[in-house]
């Protein structure tokens, strides 16, 4: 055959368009409703608030996509879940699409009245994070303990530790201030600094509220652990 009369197997730009707009159906800001306060919108579920941090469980279906709503106060993110979602400021284009992977962390900061935006989760998997936000002033900030690892995150609202354990293996002790302890994945024992030993509950949560002292961790699973401890400055 000719080459100049093989069929052409280039898509029309309308049939282009076409499919792009199937795969990420984002309509205009002007045609969605109102935001919401992100308390109210229904993928985020807010478990803990003891005046210094609110924690809420953040849960979207493959193909799902939240409501616009507002985040007042700034905030970190920590995925439980290896997914990829796209990310839309209100008023503004979807961002490209972004791999989370489990462990992983985002930090936005909300100035002024905040920011609003929605995710659509355009993964195989569903998009789990732990959202933290931080309700009280920043200080000035606890001295990094000398003998932790470099931080994973360091701003002026926390300084955030990524630990990997192997199983059976205890990590190195930690002195930190009030925080959040995030366990990704594994099953872990809490060590004192006094010598007690305290296994975490893990059955309804992956996180717990985490008082200031000095503690290692150890792994009593069979596969590696992965631990995000956040402490707030």
């Amino acid at each position: 055959m000719n080459p100049t009369n093989r069929p052409s197997i280039r898509a029309p730009r309308a049939v282009l368009v076409f499919c792009l707009a199937v795969a990420f159906p984002f309509g205009s800001a002007a045609d969605e409703p109102a935001p919401v306060e992100v308390s109210d919108e229904p993928h985020h579920h807010a478990v803990f608030d003891n005046g210094i941090l609110r924690v809420l469980e953040v849960e979207i279906a493959p193909g799902d996509t939240t409501q616009f709503h507002r985040h007042r106060v700034d905030n970190a993110a920590v995925s439980l879940a290896d997914t990829a979602a796209v990310g839309q400021r209100l008023g503004e284009a979807p961002a490209q699409p972004a791999r989370r992977k489990p462990g992983g962390m985002n930090f936005s900061r909300a100035s002024g009245g905040g920011y609003v935006h929605r995710v659509t989760n355009v993964g195989e998997g569903a998009f789990r994070v732990v959202d933290v936000e931080f309700l009280r002033a920043p200080g000035a900030g606890t001295p990094a303990d000398p003998a932790a690892p470099a931080p994973s995150m360091d701003n002026e609202r926390l300084r955030a530790y990524t630990l990997e354990i192997p199983p059976g293996a205890t990590s190195v002790p930690l002195r930190l201030g009030d925080g959040i302890r995030v366990v990704v994945a594994g099953d872990v024992v809490e060590l004192s600094s006094a010598g007690e030993s305290r296994t975490l509950d893990l059955s309804a949560h992956r996180w717990a509220w985490r008082p200031a002292g000095t503690a290692a961790l150890r792994n009593d699973s069979g596969q590696p652990a992965l631990i995000v401890e956040i402490e707030i400055k």
